[in-house]
């Protein structure tokens, strides 16, 4: 098995320097979308790679097949999530001068006369302890706060904006511009307001932060301008059904427990391992606190509401709606690609009905980037909010919830390169417009768990249960090892005996995009 490994890591290397000298020539491997498909002689998953096509696998196409068996030995972790056309009505608007993202804590609160609350959410719950200086953008900043406006009513009638020093350090910065962006009974049109409300205390004009504690500015203006906003269930419905796509629960008491362990190791600092060619990886862990919630939380993914298609074989990427296989370069961005570029991409293509067929990805210098950009979302968008201003990866957990608060804006808004700075957070019309493209929510514009869901992958129940997922519509992220794309079938198949489960360690994001059973 090492002598099969190293055999094939040797040809790897090789294959990716001939690649090199390809593409400096003008001679590199075709990006089209129409090769020829290759079927696996085991029952196995299909698994799209974001690392183009043509050079670190057999058959260049950009995808593989992971065997039935090879999964129930390795037992991987994958999840899944809803879209759901979100069509904002309450959005927060501001600008801060701050050198440092982390100490600025914002929270948005629908609270009563005595400044209870009934409903909160955070601007950014992510708290990295950055070790470098990431201030924020120099332009304003916009968050959707529909959820928290929808529970206004005649006792909770105010929204209450909390701006804080998280650390209560010297530095400080300032607060500019706070307002409320409305459409109380307009379609949302992102650059046109119906109305815009400023605080009770008048307008903000460069407020220090930091100095004499929390900036508490109050909008209690609000309600009578929405008595006609109609939050209903059908203004904010699921792309492909009203019902939770799983049926989850709590993991059982230490089923976890080893599987949670491989996925992590208190030795690394640095997730993105760069392969021969210039491939990223970036897979981190989930945090101590992710974890503590993974024991306890009803998100573990027990079975799906949904009826299986009943197909022998199925790829998703067939679909109009996916984009073209794409490469994520030497960034640590695996995570964010593959749910930012690949997942949300296929959704909102679907939710929006946009033909991404004759879309093509087209190499550059870099990584290269897909012929319409502005039809396609940024990778670039949720790895700069996630990954602590170092290149250094981010978890599955964390770019779930980008998307779930915040969405993701288009390419051609955020353009991804991976040569670009990774301190440098989006623009203000990358937030603007991400809010169109956020997930997961429901009738009052809220996160939905039920729609954000993992498991492992143990039993052919779990495999079945993937499956129907798929037949609906669902792809999947999947964390993999990397190290062991060496070990592919000449056909890019994993096959059961080519996999140590011992050696693996989960270090980079993948999708899942389809099945074949049968011969």
């Amino acid at each position: 098995m090492n002598d099969l490994r190293r055999c094939k890591g040797d040809f790897f290397f090789l294959v990716s320097f001939l690649s090199l000298i390809f593409f400096l020539i003008g001679c590199a491997p075709p990006a089209g979308r129409e090769e020829e498909k290759t079927y696996p002689d085991e029952n196995s998953l299909l698994i799209l790679n974001s690392w183009g096509t043509g050079v670190w696998e057999n058959v260049p196409d950009g995808k593989y097949w992971f065997s039935y068996n090879a999964i129930k030995k390795i037992k991987p972790i994958v999840y899944v999530w809803g879209f759901a056309r979100n069509h904002p009505a309450a959005r927060l608007k501001f600008k801060i001068t701050h050198p440092i993202r982390d100490d600025v804590h914002i929270t948005i609160r629908a609270v009563n006369d005595t400044r209870s609350p009934i409903y909160q959410k955070e601007f950014l719950p992510l708290v990295f302890g950055l070790g470098v200086v990431c201030g924020f953008p120099n332009d304003e900043v916009y968050f959707d706060i529909t959820d928290v406006v929808s529970y206004l009513d005649d006792t909770y009638k105010t929204i209450e904006i909390w701006v804080e020093d998280r650390f209560n350090n010297a530095i400080t910065g300032t607060l500019h511009g706070l307002a409320l962006e409305l459409w109380p009974s307009q379609p949302y049109d992102p650059d046109n307001p119906e109305m815009v409300v400023y605080p009770d205390q008048g307008t903000v004009t460069n407020v220090p932060i930091g100095e004499s504690g929390a900036l508490i500015y109050l909008f209690s203006n609000i309600r009578q301008n929405f008595s006609a906003m109609g939050l209903s269930p059908a203004s904010r419905t699921m792309l492909f059904t009203d019902v939770s796509p799983v049926k989850t629960d709590r993991p059982a008491a230490g089923r976890i427990e080893h599987m949670l362990a491989r996925l992590t190791d208190p030795s690394k600092e640095n997730y993105n391992k760069v392969y021969p060619g210039g491939y990223g990886t970036g897979l981190n862990p989930p945090t101590e606190e992710q974890q503590a919630r993974m024991r306890t939380s009803r998100n573990y993914i027990v079975g799906s509401n949904l009826r299986a298609g009943g197909s022998s074989s199925m790829d998703i990427t067939t679909s109009r709606y996916f984009p073209p296989v794409g490469n994520q370069g030497r960034m640590g961005s695996c995570v964010s690609f593959n749910a930012g570029y690949y997942i949300q991409t296929y959704y909102s293509a679907h939710a929006n009905n946009i033909d991404l067929s004759e879309v093509s990805w087209i190499p550059n210098a870099y990584q290269g980037a897909p012929s319409d950009p502005a039809v396609v979302l940024s990778p670039g968008f949720l790895y700069s909010m996630v990954n602590g201003g170092m290149d250094r990866g981010s978890s599955f957990e964390d770019n779930i919830t980008i998307l779930i608060l915040m969405g993701v804006s288009s390419w051609s808004t955020q353009p991804y390169i991976d040569a670009v700075n990774p301190m440098l957070w989006p623009s203000g019309a990358a937030f603007k417009e991400a809010l169109e493209y956020r997930s997961s929510v429901n009738d009052k514009g809220a996160v939905n768990p039920l729609t954000f869901s993992w498991m492992f992958l143990e039993t052919d129940q779990d495999i079945q249960t993937v499956k129907t997922l798929l037949d609906n519509g669902y792809p999947l992220l999947i964390g993999v090892d990397a190290n062991f794309y060496g070990t592919l079938s000449d056909n890019d198949i994993w096959y059961e005996d080519a996999l140590d489960v011992n050696a693996w360690g989960a270090n980079h994001a993948n999708t899942v995009v389809g099945y074949h059973e049968g011969d």
